[in-house]
């Protein structure tokens, strides 16, 4: 039941006289304020509202809420609470909420950024001295893995800033431990289709859990944080198989080179034809219609390949070795993952707190 009548709000509203109340007590009641911006929806009513009003909490949440889309208004609401604010909890949902609200806006809101990340930094601060205070007992280090226990410990009871640190925690993962997520997957899957039989959702929730299994729990309950990882997913399925045509035009013209390469540095004792020995290879692993692709040099690919005239038969000791050099450079470059992605999702136990660490010191340095 509300405290005001309707009655009393228009009376205000529109000016008349309130016989019941004060004016300036009904301007330093947030409830009250509340009311009447609700019915005007008129952000001028703001500055109308006592010093008090301003910086009380639930009212400056709903003055955010309601209008989110006028983000100067609400900053100055924000940054006013802000200053006058000594509830550390309180002040973190305030900046987390401008920070969701803002985040992807180019220019004048990045403060909200630098007020999250300084947050964040101060986290691992605290989780890395609880971890060098338990360094010798490896129970609870294993026990520990990243340390969202520590933020369900300490914010079970806000989900705005539980979900603040597991984004913030997915983040971790997904820019330092696998910073190529594209890659990552490409390296996996020969397919995007084979991903999505899977499970989107279950296999980041898999991954997530090799390194912080009470974070993957909170995660399988609120999805919703998988959000901004999943926006990225969707632009690696639309490129899917442009990376693939782009990663084998590199590793062709890598392989063609490193050839080049060998033969110009072992030309002294090596007299292979450089075509004759790349086709002549290349047709025994099965690529030499992607090499004449790759390597075109106005011939038609049945042309050289009739002509060819080197026959591993026939090769001496010394030409043996130069062809079987060359031919371990192919292989190598062909069967060569686009690079060495750390693996350490792979492993569990002592090393799911291996990340925590990483960002500790840059955060430090």
């Amino acid at each position: 039941m509300n405290k005001y009548n309707s009655k009393v709000v228009f009376d205000y509203i529109n000016g008349n006289e309130i016989i019941d109340y004060n004016i300036d007590e009904l301007e330093d009641d947030y409830e009250f304020m509340m009311m009447v911006i609700n019915y005007t929806n008129d952000k001028n009513m703001y500055n109308l509202c006592s010093d008090k009003v301003k910086t009380n909490y639930e009212f400056v949440k709903y003055i955010i809420n309601k209008f989110k889309d006028e983000l100067s208004f609400i900053s100055g609401v924000a940054d006013y609470f802000l200053e006058n604010n000594k509830d550390d909890l309180k002040e973190l949902e305030i900046v987390i909420i401008m920070h969701n609200l803002t985040k992807n806006k180019i220019k004048g809101f990045n403060k909200y950024k630098v007020l999250t990340d300084a947050n964040y930094s101060t986290k691992l601060v605290e989780l890395e001295l609880i971890r060098q205070t338990y360094k010798d007992d490896e129970e609870v280090i294993d026990e520990m893995q990243m340390g969202f226990w520590f933020i369900i410990d300490n914010y079970n009871f806000n989900k705005t800033i539980m979900n603040f640190y597991a984004e913030k925690f997915i983040e971790t993962i997904f820019t330092e431990d696998i910073p190529n997520l594209e890659e990552y997957l490409h390296n996996r899957f020969t397919k995007y289709e084979d991903l999505e039989i899977i499970g989107i959702n279950n296999y980041l929730i898999n991954i997530i859990d090799r390194y912080d299994s009470y974070l993957s729990y909170y995660i399988r309950c609120n999805l919703n944080i998988l959000d901004n990882i999943k926006e990225q997913l969707n632009i690696i399925k639309i490129k899917w198989n442009n990376y693939i045509i782009k990663n084998e035009s590199k590793k062709y013209h890598t392989m063609l080179n490193e050839v080049s390469e060998y033969l110009e540095n072992h030309e002294e004792d090596c007299h292979f034809n450089e075509t004759q020995i790349l086709y002549y290879i290349g047709e025994e692993l099965g690529i030499g219609e992607k090499i004449h692709h790759y390597e075109y040099v106005g011939i038609d690919y049945e042309d050289i390949i009739s002509n060819l005239y080197i026959d591993k038969k026939q090769m001496d000791f010394e030409e043996l070795k130069h062809y079987m050099a060359i031919k371990n450079i192919m292989m190598k470059v062909l069967n060569k993952k686009q690079s060495n992605t750390n693996n350490s999702t792979r492993n569990n136990g002592n090393n799911k707190s291996k990340i925590l660490k990483i960002n500790f010191n840059k955060n430090n340095e």
